[in-house]
């Protein structure tokens, strides 16, 4: 039988391991990376000095003027892109960086920034490594990361796995948190998952808590909050549905209490995007994700319904690749899909940025690469962030990945932040400031499956240009025609 009451409780008291927190404080001060740009490929023969003397000066102006250009437009090449930091004060652009566990397993999923200052963040605590003592995890912190509190959550008696999969801060300060509890029936000796919708106050002590779904296994991933107060949870369903697993969304009211429930799919399985839900501007959604009932590898799915649930329509994208949805935003009144596409034989991903109008038909789509994008947000400077995973796809080897794109989704710059060989960033947002906060996790320990919650406060500002890239942009030509001055002196 599944218990009725929930145990809230500080991880340190619950577990036995203190949680701990570091913050480092950073100046914008940044380094230059050492890597050089590819030097030209083309070089003239000179073999006569009459003939440096007729072509050479225009040639050098010529040059002159297309690499300085090209040296202060900054463009990063592949080496350029990971930072990889011993040090963390050499990573640039970063105000600070926090990182939040206790042994072994936390992994943060979701970020806000919290209207009275600061941060709160949600994920998954498990101090055994087990995966039998996951829990909800809410963490709190200061505007410069400093641990405030944290709460754990789990029902008592059921020391099965929880986690929480999105957060959102409630019109009375306190906190929602969307995930799922694993749920052990003992008759059956079975397990199943069940969506979990968790009400706190401003301190993170619970108000209420429901669940949702039936014996097949139910998931949220995100979560959002509606106009009337209440909240709609976006997740995956095996326990109904048109076959296999589908989409799953439920509307609740502020209290908590089931308005409705829908399914969409085919007859085989549809996942959800870990953002992939939105509200559009006549109270219906906009969900994306991917399915594989299609006859093809994954497609991204996007599906379109009305304030009650109901399905308008549905569009896929791709063809022959794996291509698989995370996240969606209502961009004025179309949609804009952050999406991975990913070929399985070179072992390569690109961050797949699609932009529909709102009847789900293509307007541009954009790949870049290497890397998953995960979570993607609208900057009131213009254009948009992406936040994810870059790295080596066949060894795992990785970090942190920021991309930065404009209107159209063409590149303006992108670096990998490294705090060990393992880093991801699950969460981006725009803060306050206009500046952007990443949440995910750092490796800790790979041979002891020790990860923790990470927190990076960075600049939007394109990567310093490195002062090498000055110098052979502008330092070649100027002493190039120094050169030809002197052979011209030496032939009068």
């Amino acid at each position: 039988m599944k218990p009725d009451r929930l145990d809230d409780e500080d991880s340190p008291q619950h577990s036995g391991n203190e949680v701990h927190s570091t913050v480092r404080m950073l100046i914008i001060e940044q380094p230059f990376p050492t890597t050089k740009p590819p030097l030209s490929e083309g070089r003239m023969q000179m073999k006569r000095r009459k003939r440096l003397s007729c072509f050479g000066l225009p040639l050098l102006l010529a040059f002159l003027l297309v690499s300085i250009p090209s040296v202060m437009a900054g463009q990063p090449t592949d080496n350029d892109r990971y930072v990889k930091s011993e040090s963390i004060s050499e990573m640039p652009g970063v105000f600070w960086e926090g990182t939040y566990g206790c042994p072994h397993w936390d992994w943060c999923y979701d970020v806000i920034e919290v209207s009275t200052g600061g941060f709160a963040m949600t994920g998954f605590h498990d101090s055994t490594w087990a995966g039998q003592d996951g829990k909800m995890w809410l963490v709190r912190t200061d505007s410069n990361g400093t641990l405030l509190w944290n709460r754990t959550y789990r029902y008592v008696g059921n020391p099965e796995q929880s986690s929480g999969q999105s957060l959102l801060e409630c019109s009375d300060g306190g906190f929602a948190i969307g995930g799922y509890m694993t749920v052990y029936v003992q008759d059956t000796d079975t397990r199943h998952s069940e969506i979990w919708l968790v009400r706190t106050d401003a301190e993170g002590n619970q108000l209420w808590n429901r669940t949702y779904g039936g014996s097949g296994g139910d998931t949220c991933v995100e979560l959002a909050g509606c106009s009337d107060g209440g909240f709609a949870l976006f997740g995956i369903t095996s326990s109904r549905g048109a076959g296999g697993s589908d989409f799953f969304l439920v509307r609740v009211d502020a209290d908590g209490d089931m308005l409705w429930n829908h399914t969409y799919g085919y007859s085989g399985n549809e996942f959800p995007g870990p953002d992939g839900l939105v509200q559009c501007s006549d109270g219906g959604f906009a969900m994306v994700g991917n399915t594989w009932s299609l006859g093809l590898d994954a497609q991204v799915l996007l599906v379109r319904t009305d304030s009650d649930g109901n399905q308008l329509w549905s569009e896929t994208y791709g063809e022959s690749n794996w291509e698989l949805g995370f996240d969606i935003l209502n961009v004025d009144s179309d949609f804009l899909i952050l999406a991975q596409r990913t070929d399985t034989v070179q072992q390569t991903s690109w961050a797949w940025v699609i932009r529909t109008d709102s009847d789900g038909d293509v307007i541009w789509e954009r790949l870049h690469g290497a890397g998953i994008g995960e979570s993607i947000v609208q900057c009131s400077s213009g254009g948009f962030a992406i936040a994810g995973y870059g790295g080596d796809m066949s060894t795992g080897i990785g970090g942190g990945w920021l991309v930065r794109i404009d209107d159209d989704g063409n590149l303006l710059w992108d670096r990998i932040y490294n705090r060990s060989d393992r880093d991801e960033f699950h969460e981006i947002i725009e803060c306050s400031d206009g500046n952007f906060a990443m949440a995910g996790q750092t490796e800790v320990d790979w041979d002891a499956g020790d990860f923790e919650f990470w927190l990076l406060r960075v600049a939007d500002q394109a990567p310093p240009i490195p002062i090498e890239w000055i110098v052979i942009g502008v330092g070649v030509p100027i002493a190039a025609v120094a050169i030809l001055a002197l052979l011209r002196a030496k032939r009068k």
